[in-house]
């Protein structure tokens, strides 16, 4: 029996037991999981429920426990007698049928979704008996309770016997089940009695068809059936359930796009196993079989793309979060940083498997339009280079992020260039940490300088420090303004005033903006021309300029807006803090002379035509790594380009590739905005004194060269 599409979702007894007037041998009742007493000429009945049918042959031991589906009203007794008819035992004098009296709460369970909306999450009860036969008939484990023998469903899913109302859905199978584990042990039973104690049967598989893998990124039954099928479980018929559950059991070699008859050879197998077990007729066997499986797509969908695993990233810590999560990024040693580590992966973890698991619909900020005209534009300035690594990926990259500056959400985020491929690609844009070449300079050293007395018209020195570092011309000016050595990127003159201030003192504006990868060797003067240990992810970068434009105000990034349950309940809502980092007027002094860098510096002809514009380029040594970041009122975007594997690109600058990147980004992003000039600083740098704003005066480290350079890189760059 199928069932069509629309049709009203029901038990189908027949499906759930496959016991209809088959007669059954003796020597097969240990392979029959459940017996059936509807629908035949002994009892008939509309609310079926599952009880335990203790079945004992004399002589012999221990008895086998069997599930038995009855009407809610039956009488037991005359039922057991009944039983020696229904199966035509030859030899009933030698058997003795009971009911073990503890009722099996297995309800018709019905298919719910969460609305499959833009950021939503879907979660699902399973409605199947049905699905409950199918994966009983792969018989993956078994484990015992109280004597009995209760068919169970192996998984990689880890769930945890604890208090779950924090984490928003419970959390019931945290042990990580492998074909190797020994199930009988006395700590397994100790536990599966644990589990038995606090939840019913219902909820255990509830909860495990809700969490197990089907592949191509489907988590749930529900999940799996919209997205192999385009449907509500509740309407797969037999050949489409038996079809997915063939898929966990090792989801790459059964993943219906890529090995389509292997999934379909576990398929039949399966269906045969239900008809050989009879759980189902000769006729429904017959016609599953030569069902034709037609999938919703030809291919999967795009699982992986970088709003997908930025969206979960961010939604996970917003959970984080709301069960009093404490963020860092500042450490008093590496053992204090290690520990951290260690809770953070582990909240990290338990967190991102409830998003996926909870029925979580989640709201955000991502733009997709925008999105779509920055990975063009990555995609097509670097479409020339058509270089591969071993996996089929191209091995020149970029990564990009925008941010509004009204709210501080991301709006558009890249993570790569666009490509097929099977699997998990690396989310370049906040999973990456690349040396920031000069980029660093206006967040560490001139920003703070404004703050400290200087002016754009203060006069410093360009000239050769003996251990420092070269201006990528070989030449030195001698005394030239401030605004100048920013415009044209001389690195003598951004190393000389870090040294004033103090590397600590520079570092510590990192440390306020949440700079994930600080270390303690970095607090020294290569920081100026960004020569870190580890690096800065685009996302960082874009927050860090989106400060400036802020007024030196600081807001952490993300792309989260709210988290709602399955109920529609608001859990979390992103509450936009700001924290101020640099005074207000050194920031506006700020971007009065990065505009200058898209006019007359190293970035000239490159200011939008629709707006006032601000930027700064950024260049490692060997031109290695390429970063432009700039803003306008609007909107702050943060480009990187470069090589996964640190290697040189000739003719890679910050004006270069990225820069074009963002030009091209930016200026159509702003076609139809109205002109909007920048808030004019008032008087001179000292006037910072007396606008509001913290005076940030103690900080942390700055990083290497990505190939352990540890002098800082030479950088004269233009378009």
């Amino acid at each position: 029996m199928t069932k069509k599409h629309g049709q009203k979702d029901s038990v189908d007894c027949q499906h759930v037991c496959g016991f209809e007037d088959t007669i059954m041998k003796p020597e097969r009742i240990k392979s029959v999981p459940a017996f059936m007493f509807s629908k035949n000429k002994h009892i008939k009945g509309e609310h079926m429920e599952f009880y335990q049918l203790k079945i004992t042959r004399k002589g012999t031991k221990p008895p086998v426990w069997r599930r038995c589906l009855v009407p809610a009203d039956t009488d037991f007794a005359k039922l057991a007698a009944m039983l020696e008819d229904i199966l035509e035992y030859a030899d009933t004098e030698n058997y003795e049928f009971e009911f073990f009296q503890k009722k099996l709460r297995l309800q018709n369970l019905e298919a719910q979704t969460a609305e499959a909306t833009k950021g939503s999450y879907e979660y699902a009860e399973a409605k199947g008996r049905q699905i409950a036969e199918l994966l009983d008939t792969e018989a993956w484990f078994t484990f015992r309770v109280k004597g009995m023998e209760l068919p169970e469903y192996r998984t990689d899913i880890e769930k945890k016997i604890t208090d779950e109302e924090k984490a928003g859905t419970p959390e019931i199978l945290k042990e990580t089940r492998s074909a190797e584990d020994d199930f009988w042990t006395a700590d397994m039973q100790t536990k599966n009695t644990e589990l038995e104690k606090k939840y019913t049967k219902d909820e255990i598989l509830e909860f495990y068809l809700n969490n197990i893998y089907f592949g191509n990124g489907y988590y749930g039954i529900q999940a799996a059936s919209r997205g192999y099928f385009d449907t509500d479980v509740s309407f797969l018929s037999l050949s489409q359930m038996a079809y997915l559950c063939a898929i966990p059991n090792n989801p790459t070699m059964y993943n219906p796009y890529k090995n389509p008859d292997n999934t379909l050879g576990r398929r039949d197998r399966i269906l045969k196993n239900m008809y050989e077990d009879g759980k189902i007729s000769r006729r429904e066997y017959k016609d599953a079989r030569q069902e034709t499986i037609v999938l919703s797509t030809a291919e999967p969908t795009k699982r992986y793309d970088a709003v997908e695993t930025y969206a979960c990233y961010c939604a996970t810590r917003a959970l984080m979060e709301q069960q009093g999560f404490e963020f860092r990024t500042d450490f008093s040693s590496e053992e204090d940083r290690k520990t951290y580590e260690d809770a953070y992966q582990e909240q990290y973890k338990t967190c991102e498997q409830s998003l996926y698991t909870g029925g979580y619909r989640i709201y955000t900020s991502i733009d997709l339009n925008m999105e779509e005209q920055l990975q063009n534009a990555v995609d097509e300035k670097l479409q020339d280079f058509t270089d591969v690594n071993e996996e089929g990926i191209y091995t020149l990259q970029s990564a990009a992020v925008c941010i509004d500056n009204e709210t501080g959400f991301v709006k558009a985020i890249v993570g790569g260039r666009s490509q097929e491929y099977d699997g998990h690609m690396l989310n370049r844009a906040y999973q990456s940490y690349r040396q920031p070449g000069s980029a660093i300079k206006p967040l560490i050293v001139y920003t703070p300088a404004l703050e400290r007395g200087y002016t754009p018209d203060t006069v410093v020195e360009d000239a050769p420090i003996e251990d420092g570092p070269e201006n990528a011309s070989g030449r030195y000016l001698g005394s030239v303004t401030l605004r100048y050595a920013v415009e044209n990127s001389i690195n003598t003159v951004a190393w000389n005033l870090l040294e004033e201030m103090t590397p600590v003192t520079g570092i510590s504006y990192l440390k306020e903006m949440n700079f994930a990868k600080l270390s303690p060797e970095d607090e020294r003067p290569a920081a100026s021309l960004g020569g870190f240990t580890n690096g800065v992810s685009p996302v960082e970068m874009a927050a860090a300029y989106a400060t400036i434009e802020n007024d030196g105000k600081y807001r952490e990034p993300t792309c989260i807006v709210e988290i709602q349950d399955a109920d529609g309940n608001a859990i979390y809502q992103k509450i936009v803090d700001e924290k101020q980092v640099y005074k207000t007027n050194a920031a506006r002094w700020m971007t009065n002379i990065l505009e200058g860098v898209l006019t007359q510096g190293t970035a000239k002809g490159m200011a939008l035509s629709e707006t006032a514009s601000a930027a700064k380029t950024g260049t490692t040594n060997s031109n290695k790594d390429g970063w432009f970041v700039g803003y306008t009122k609007y909107y702050t975007t943060s480009v990187w380009v470069g090589y996964d594997i640190p290697a040189e690109l000739p003719g890679l600058t910050g004006a270069s590739y990225p820069g074009e990147i963002w030009y091209d980004y930016m200026e159509n992003l702003h076609k139809e905005l109205p002109y909007a000039d920048f808030v004019a600083p008032l008087g001179t740098g000292n006037d910072a004194d007396a606008e509001s704003g913290t005076d940030v005066t103690e900080g942390n480290a700055a990083e290497n060269d990505t190939t352990g350079d540890n002098t800082a890189p030479a950088e004269e760059e233009r378009r």
